[in-house]
């Protein structure tokens, strides 16, 4: 790599990581904690990258961000050192509430440990490639932010977000290496069987995923009155003075759209004249007549 490319490299780096520093409080560390372990492992020719990226999230912090910052410091380095506090507040404060969602907070924990686990298999898998440590202190950095604040709760959730796009590779790497042992194993087996097995391991993906997907608030739930109440108000048109519409007056629309065009028409307009006097059509457009549209 030549020296202008190692430079506009380092420029297009540099303005990405100004980017994300003035955009978000809790990304610009896990960058750095990111970048320090590309260069402990070796892993890059940038070595002092995560020095400017600190650097930059220091100087926005005590200059720029100083609207968001004063009158809070308390909120924001009240938390620091305390782990257990911020882990606590992050898993434990959310398991309450309704039962049903006390249940499908569990799942999401579960499912949770479940990709670090196959992560975890993935790695040993390839711990003897090139790569394999600085996976580790990637997947392994962003749990530096416990240690910094509680984010409101919901620092255990951002820490698995920025471990899952190293997470997630690992884990497929175990899955595919449990896939080629059933594959041997299957052949023992009818195809039935097989095409049952990989059915139900979809079916199970698909459940788990769509179970966990969303949980971060409580559920909402529409009864079926509701709904049918709601339904009746969309079946009845809606009139100026909130008396019955004629026929005629509930098909006034604007040219084009489905809103009606009685709200351009004066009130003294009766409503089976509405759409007459208030529209002159001229192919796909119509305009309104100044004698008795506002």
């Amino acid at each position: 790599m030549s020296g202008a490319t190692v430079v506009g490299l380092e420029a297009a780096l540099t303005l990405v990581i100004a980017a994300l520093v003035v955009s978000h409080q809790l990304t610009p560390v896990a960058l750095v904690a990111a970048l320090l372990c590309f260069t402990l492992a070796g892993a890059t020719r940038l070595r002092t990258l995560w020095v400017a990226a600190a650097a930059m999230f220091v100087g926005w912090f005590s200059y720029g961000a100083t609207g968001f910052w004063t009158g809070h410091i308390e909120d924001l380095f009240g938390d620091l050192g305390r782990v257990r506090g911020n882990v606590s507040t992050g898993v434990g404060e959310r398991l309450v509430g309704d039962p049903l969602y006390q249940q499908m907070q569990y799942s999401r924990i579960g499912w949770t440990g479940l990709l670090c686990l196959a992560a975890a298999a993935g790695w040993l898998m390839v711990r003897r490639r090139r790569g394999a440590v600085l996976a580790a202190g990637l997947a392994a950095a962003p749990a530096v932010l416990m240690a910094v604040q509680s984010y409101g709760g919901e620092v255990v959730i951002r820490c698995a977000l920025y471990a899952s796009p190293v997470l997630a590779p690992l884990a497929a790497v175990a899955v595919a290496g449990a896939g080629r042992t059933l594959i041997r194993v299957s052949w023992k087996v009818g195809p039935a069987l097989r095409v049952a097995a990989a059915f139900a391991s979809v079916a199970v993906l698909l459940a788990m995923l769509t179970t966990t997907r969303g949980l971060n608030a409580s559920f909402e739930h529409v009864t079926a009155a509701q709904v049918e109440r709601a339904r009746g108000c969309w079946r009845r048109p809606r009139t100026a003075r909130g008396s019955a519409p004629s026929r005629r007056s509930a098909r006034c629309r604007w040219p084009g759209s489905g809103r009606s065009s009685r709200s351009r028409c004066r009130r003294r307009a009766a409503a089976a004249t509405c759409r007459p006097a208030c529209w002159r059509r001229s192919g796909r457009t119509a305009r309104p007549a100044p004698s008795t549209c506002t």
